[in-house]
């Protein structure tokens, strides 16, 4: 606001006797200074140095800071008025862990002086173990003079901190590539976030089309008719509990997806001869090689020989499990030979024959 003097006026000044040796002020009129809207002005005075001790300027963020763990943060301490000579200024910075709310930690540095009034800007670095928690800037102001010491706090307003990005790694799903089968979606591994992670799971074929519910919270599917000449693939969304989201897929690929094979029907070699199994097979005394041939053969097939009844022995090779021989016992009569093939593919897994020879 603007002020103004109204009016001044000085009277006559002299002496008529020795107007050439000194001069006096004979008399002085001032008069009432006003504003500009014409309101006299009362003239406030200034701060007393040994007033209260006060905050005059608070402690304050920078702007544009990036409040993220292992990230410098910017601020200025506050300025203070009032107190004694003996007022020393400090600052300090000070976190909190997501892992416990309310508890504040001091960096090394704890309380540093600085100069009153200084307007250098300070900075900290986030500690990485702040990631999720707080941080803020301390100013305080104390005066040694009095009993206990006169101290005044100013702090800038607690930042949150953000969390690391979210990273997830590629996974793999495992599965034997056949209509019918359950494949699997091995969880990524995944860093950053709060560590409260969900997964949901997209199960597509190498074209990007299915006939099937594209999202789900299993890690698993089943693979149908549709799946038959593709690959199928897995892409994983996680989610961490403070809002970020990552996705990635699988690495590998199950397929190309085929229609399981069919084992039936079993053909039957005695001595590399093909024997009808209806039939009683008539065998002289001896060892004799014995080999079950299925239709389609799957990958993950299982041979099971067994002797039912007979004096003989029954061995199966144990390479080519396909494969076993048999030799005949003293007296051996009418020996009953049976072979399983087990398989988790086959739609006729566990189907098997028995051979009864004389």
């Amino acid at each position: 606001m603007s002020h103004y003097l109204k009016r001044l006026d000085i009277a006559n000044v002299g002496n008529v006797e020795e107007e050439k040796q000194s001069h006096y002020l004979k008399r002085v009129n001032i008069v009432e200074v006003v504003d500009q809207d014409g309101n006299p002005w009362e003239p406030v005075p200034g701060p007393d140095p040994w007033d209260e001790l006060v905050v005059a300027t608070a402690t304050r963020w920078s702007n544009l800071n990036n409040y993220s763990p292992e990230v410098a943060v910017f601020g200025f301490a506050a300025s203070f008025i009032g107190g004694s000579d003996q007022v020393t200024t400090q600052y300090r910075w000070q976190y909190q862990l997501a892992s416990d709310p309310g508890v504040w930690i001091s960096s090394n540095d704890g309380w540093v002086t600085y100069t009153n009034g200084s307007v250098e800007e300070l900075d900290f670095v986030i500690p990485g173990v702040a990631a999720g928690g707080k941080v803020r800037l301390q100013s305080r102001a104390r005066d040694a003079s009095t009993d206990p010491v006169t101290s005044v706090m100013s702090n800038a307003s607690a930042q949150d901190v953000g969390y690391y990005p979210l990273v997830v790694s590629a996974t793999t799903v495992s599965g034997l590539p056949y209509t019918g089968q359950t494949v699997t979606c091995t969880p990524p591994a995944v860093t950053g976030g709060d560590g409260n992670y969900s997964y949901s799971y997209m199960w597509l074929d190498e074209n990007g089309t299915r006939e099937q519910s594209p999202l789900s919270p299993l890690n698993t599917t089943v693979l149908g008719p549709y799946d038959l000449g593709q690959i199928v693939n897995c892409y994983v969304t996680v989610t961490s509990g403070d809002g970020q989201s990552a996705n990635t897929q699988t690495i590998n690929g199950v397929g190309p997806v085929l229609s399981p094979p069919v084992m039936t029907p079993l053909t039957i070699k005695i001595n590399g001869t093909v024997e009808d199994v209806n039939d009683s097979i008539e065998l002289p005394p001896g060892t004799h090689n014995l080999q079950v041939i299925a239709n389609e053969l799957p990958n993950d097939v299982v041979h099971h020989w067994s002797l039912r009844s007979g004096s003989g022995t029954l061995t199966q090779d144990p390479i080519m499990t396909d494969m076993a021989t048999y030799t005949t016992g003293t007296g051996d009569f009418a020996p009953m030979i049976g072979i399983v093939l087990q398989s988790n593919i086959s739609e006729d897994a566990d189907t098997g024959i028995s051979l009864i020879v004389i």
